[in-house]
């Protein structure tokens, strides 16, 4: 009985512990780099109307600049404001670059594609102006540093290597005779007595220079792509294909071999040893950073463009790529906020005074752009509501909703957008897969459970307890369907935490809220303005509530939400919301009953076309008869009155005509008859049949009352029909045909 009392114990304290657990954010098992995408850095004062295509970069050893070559030319940028500070002109393509130990000297290696043309231009830093260059090299892409920076490695044209004096560029040392193909790296070790050279024959080799010989040699299934002796000289390091090898110096012994994500483009040392970086490209580009104490990779940062070379700022807080495109991309730890700290008025409180902050209000638009506004006037100390970071916290059921979403500058999307429509294709448009690849590389670094936890710390309702979520994001909006021509559309990264709650919220409740929580760490919003902030509520799908713009100074607010007022509306208030709510059924019905008047109309008119030739044939009927009208009263036929009219019988051997024994045609019985005298009192019609050598004359109206000899045939004249009733049908029957 006491063991089955101890098992439920035990049992209700594990139910209640799982309970708790799932209450709280899990980490997830990859850790992220805590690098965001930052900007980029372009060619030509920061356009993107030139045509050089990033190459390589590098750091100056104080973190202050940064060197970018764009094909022929290399640029100088202040890493602070990123500004440009001097462009160089070496005379041909840009194929490596390097500053001395001191960053008194800037090397640049070149193309160099023929004998005795300049492979090595030599730069000092103060006025940028050439004070050395040599003439022997091809493909100059790799460039080594002999500690204390008096002298340089470079390769030659023989498959080998020249130590040259960094101030005057003369040959001082010689190593030839490793290689069957070009030296593609080149690395002094950190006392100076070694060299360490890989070619593209696949081949390592470890020189002695006071030889100099050779001193260790490891060959290789591939060509090797970098090589490297670490900062502190105790590792050898090599990348070929998709395999990294790892060797001691001191003894040369193997201390790992690391199969990569995929092929190896360069790598590069921490300074302090502890890390190793490596750019690798299978599906799409990434940088990979290995802890040297475990040899096990430890941070992966999505790149989804192109990648053809890396560097990291000594710090390791800032990461230059060249994309082999119009833009440099810049990765950061560090929220880019030139000015920081600095004192003086600050209208958005993001710690950058107003006279140097090149966005006073925050919304993103530039104070020299910033023009329009409700009221016109000083619109760059107005910001857009639209504009602005937007924090929307939705109630649906027991679902607690809430997004954070930061748009980008116009500046910051056109260079992404740049970046991202030669993501795979070398066109002027973004396709689904590069959309897709930029999503990544915006979202990756996302945070999830430090972001989580933020916001279950400062959001909470009286009504219902909020339990456990879940993080996602999205980084598409701006960038789906557009292209490069599109300077207009800012980018939008939203990101979503989804609570489960307790039970749905009743109205009325009361809702917590912080809005000082900052958009996630390590992603592209440090690039992004924070302040000010807009609060959007929906509960149920209905907008409760709305901020405006909100200072960083009153981010904490708790929101009464009440109950809703009882509907007291009217049916014509009713009648008028259904017809807001549903515009498209109102419009549909309304072309249908258009549609069916236009063709009752049509059709009217068509039947009344019909009538007026029915009248047109009326008129002629008058034209033809309007001469038979009497001309003698009816007292000169009294006979007529006296008998009743009867139907003739003819008695003739004549055919009767068919229309006189049917009747008048039918269009002529619908059809209102005009009024005639009797036909004993109209005028008749004598036809004189013209012989065949005598003209056609015209027929004689004869008046039979009062003309003399009326009972008289003369001859030649055929007199008509004896009922007049047989010559109207007749004359209707020609009338007919």
């Amino acid at each position: 009985m006491e063991g089955s009392v101890r098992v439920r114990h035990h049992l209700g304290i594990l139910l209640l512990s799982t309970l708790l657990l799932s209450l709280f954010p899990v980490a997830a098992a990859e850790t992220t780099s805590g690098f965001g995408y930052s900007g980029g850095l372009t060619s030509t004062g920061g356009t993107l109307d030139g045509t050089g295509l990033s190459t390589v970069v590098a750091w100056s050893n104080d973190g202050s600049l940064l060197a970018t070559s764009f094909h022929d030319e290399i640029l100088i940028t202040t890493v602070e404001t990123r500004r440009m500070l001097a462009t160089l002109d070496p005379l041909d393509v840009v194929r490596s670059i390097a500053f001395s130990d001191d960053d008194a000297h800037l090397v640049v290696g070149l193309e160099s594609p023929y004998q005795s043309t300049l492979a090595v231009a030599i730069f000092e830093t103060v006025g940028w102006s050439r004070i050395a260059f040599t003439d022997e090299g091809r493909d100059v892409d790799s460039i080594s540093f002999l500690p204390g920076g008096l002298l340089f490695a470079v390769a030659n044209d023989a498959d080998g290597v020249i130590e040259y004096e960094l101030t005057t560029g003369d040959e001082s040392n010689r190593f030839d005779g490793g290689h069957t193909d070009r030296v593609t790296c080149i690395s002094h070790s950190p006392d100076g007595s070694q060299l360490l050279t890989g070619g593209g024959d696949g081949v390592v080799n470890l020189w002695d220079r006071s030889g100099p010989s050779i001193v260790k040699s490891w060959p290789a299934d591939e060509s090797i792509s970098d090589c490297a002796i670490s900062p502190q000289g105790e590792w050898i390091v090599w990348t070929s294909g998709s395999l990294m090898q790892v060797r001691r110096l001191a003894d040369y012994s193997l201390v790992s071999t690391i199969h990569l994500d995929g092929d190896s483009k360069n790598l590069e040392w921490g300074p302090d040893s502890s890390r190793i970086w490596l750019l690798t490209e299978l599906a799409s580009p990434r940088l990979e950073m290995y802890s040297t104490s475990s040899w096990t990779q430890v941070h992966i940062i999505e790149l989804g463009h192109k990648s053809v070379f890396f560097s990291v700022e000594p710090g390791q807080r800032k990461i230059a790529v060249s994309s082999s495109g119009k833009v440099v991309a810049l990765y950061s730890m560090d929220r880019w906020q030139p000015g920081f700290g600095a004192a003086g008025s600050d209208l958005d409180e993001d710690g950058i005074p107003n006279f140097r902050d090149p966005d006073d209000d925050g919304d993103g638009v530039p104070d020299e752009f910033d023009n329009i506004c409700p009221d016109g006037n000083y619109c760059d100390s107005d910001p857009d509501a639209n504009l602005i970071r937007r924090i929307t916290i939705s109630a649906s059921g027991r679902s607690l909703r809430v997004t954070d979403s930061v748009q980008l500058n116009l500046s910051q999307s056109i260079l992404l957008r740049e970046l991202a429509a030669h993501a795979i294709h070398d066109d002027s448009q973004v396709d689904n897969g590069e959309v897709s690849r930029i999503d990544r590389m915006l979202c990756k670094g996302t945070d999830e459970a430090r972001v989580l936890s933020a916001w279950a710390e400062v959001i909470s309702v009286d009504v219902a307890v909020v339990l456990n979520g879940q993080v996602s994001c999205n980084g598409k909006t701006g960038l789906v369907g557009t292209g490069t021509i599109d300077t207009q559309i800012r980018v939008e990264v939203r990101w979503t935490v989804d609570f489960m709650l307790s039970n749905a919220l009743p109205k009325p409740f009361n809702l917590s809220y912080d809005l000082s929580v900052p958009s996630p760490h390590g992603t592209v919003a440090m690039a992004a303005p924070q302040w000010p902030v807009r609060m959007l509520l929906y509960h149920e799908g209905h907008l409760e509530f709305d901020s405006g713009v909100v200072a960083k100074s009153e981010p904490e607010a708790v929101l009464y939400v009440p109950e809703h007022p009882p509907d007291d509306s009217t049916v014509f208030d009713i009648a008028v919301e259904w017809l807001e709510a549903n515009p498209g059924p109102v419009a549909g019905t309304f072309v249908i009953i258009a549609t069916m008047l236009l063709v009752l109309v049509r059709l009217r008119n068509r039947v009344d076309f019909k009538f007026d030739l029915e009248e047109e044939e009326y008129e002629e009927f008058e034209d033809d008869f309007g001469e038979y009208q009497p001309q003698d009263s009816i007292d000169d036929y009294a006979e007529y009155v006296d008998q009743e009219f009867t139907t003739p019988n003819f008695e003739t051997s004549e055919p009767m005509p068919t229309v006189a024994a049917r009747g008048p045609p039918p269009a002529r019985k619908g059809r209102q008859q005009p009024d005639r005298p009797p036909p004993d009192q109209r005028k008749t019609r004598k036809v004189v049949r013209p012989d065949a050598d005598e003209s056609e004359e015209e027929p004689d109206v004869i008046d039979d009352a009062d003309s003399p000899g009326a009972d008289a045939v003369p001859p030649g004249v055929v007199e008509d029909e004896p009922d007049p009733a047989m010559r109207i049908a007749a004359d209707l029957s020609a009338e007919t045909t």
